[in-house]
């Protein structure tokens, strides 16, 4: 994995892990709305993290001398 992958990875993995907490927290709190905007937010980021990212992978044929 390439560097800047990495560290989009480890970002969502934070976001995701910080929308957890707060859920987690809101409900305790019993602000049922917000826990259910959490809930909202920890099911997206987890879809976009599956999602595959397309490459396009190019292959070039120099001539050899």
């Amino acid at each position: 994995m390439a560097t800047a992958q990495m560290l989009q990875a480890i970002v969502l993995l934070m976001a995701w892990v910080y929308c957890v907490v707060q859920t987690i927290r809101d409900f305790r709190r019993r602000s049922y709305f917000m826990a259910a905007v959490g809930i909202l937010f920890v099911v997206a980021i987890a879809v976009f993290v599956t999602i595959p990212i397309e490459t396009h992978a190019v292959k070039i044929d120099l001539p050899v001398r």
